[in-house]
Formats: structure tokens, sequence, C-alpha cells
């Protein structure tokens, strides 16, 4: 197995984006994907620990000594369902929405959506009140998918092997609104 450290490195989303999608860290992920399926957790996380973490958005500088970053507009919203039908509409519907800036499954087999907030999401008071009407917004669009929305990637988004990944570059700030 290729050591990470030979591997490229992702400096923006697009890069990061065409990674994914040329499968770069493609055996890695191959081999987290088996190993999860088969039950062997600690072996799945090792090669999980190869993948490059990536945060969009943010300067390389500005990653705290604990691993962490500050609010930087990006909202992410895990996606699961009970069927894969349910999953592939949802991912369908969602590329129509201008904030939606990236879609992919990742590693585990869920998606991942990142939502472009605005650079005025500063504060957890703004996250909270964006999670909340991002919410209602996915509760009303998407009624058989569950999400689970976390304030930017917090720890940065893995990279994972979707050769069908989902790039917006030009998303546009559009507040969630209930009135779609």
């Amino acid at each position: 197995m290729a050591n990470r450290s030979v591997k490229p490195v992702a400096q923006t989303i697009d890069e990061f984006h065409a990674m994914m999608v040329d499968g770069a860290y493609a055996p890695e992920v191959q081999m987290a994907q088996m190993n999860y399926i088969t039950g062997n957790k600690s072996e799945a996380r090792r090669f999980e620990s190869m993948l490059q973490v990536f945060y969009p958005g943010i300067d390389p500088d500005s990653i705290k000594e604990d691993n962490t970053i500050d609010f930087n507009g990006i909202v992410v919203a895990t996606l699961h369902a009970f069927s894969p039908e349910a999953l592939i509409e949802a991912k369908r519907h969602l590329k129509s929405w201008k904030f939606v800036k990236m879609i992919y499954n990742n590693v585990r087999g869920k998606v991942y959506v990142l939502f472009w907030m605005g650079p005025d999401m500063k504060t957890i008071y703004d996250f909270t009140a964006a999670r909340e009407q991002l919410e209602q917004l996915l509760l009303k669009a998407l009624p058989d998918v569950h999400f689970f929305i976390r304030r930017r990637p917090y720890r940065g988004i893995m990279m994972s092997y979707d050769k069908d990944a989902f790039l917006r570059p030009d998303a546009e700030l559009e507040p969630p609104s209930l009135s779609k």
C-alpha cells in the first residue's frame, strides 16, 4: 500500500473533488470499506488514517494546535436512509439548490452535503439559526432521509472515492427559506 506522504495533497475544494473523482486514494478507500463490511473496524480505521483530511475554505495556517478550525461559512450534513433509492433521490434533489457546494459518498457509505451558508456565519448563534432553518428545509424536501447537521467540517472532511461526486464551484449564498 502506498504511503500517504507520497500521495498528492489537495489545497482547494476543486482539487479535493478531482482527486476524489479520479480515485487518488481509491485503494485505501476500498480497503477501509471492505473492512467495515466484514466487521474489522480497527483495520478499517487504519486504512482511513491513510486518507487525506481536507478543510474546505480554510487557510491551512488557520488550523489550530488541536486540529480544529474556526467557523468558515460551510455547514455539513450527513445523510442516510433505509433505502438506496431515497439517497439517490435526495442527491438528485439537492443538486438543484444553489447553496450546495459539494455532495459525495463517504468511506462509511453515508452521503456528505456541504452547504455554503456565507461568510457572516461566525458564531455558534449564527450556526444555530442557520442549522434550524436548514433542518426545516431538509425535513420538508427530504422526508425519507435522516440527517445530522454539523457546523463546518470540524476536523475536516475525509477523502473518499466517488466518481459521481458533485461540485458547484460557484455556490451562491442562498439562505435557506421555508417558502421553497
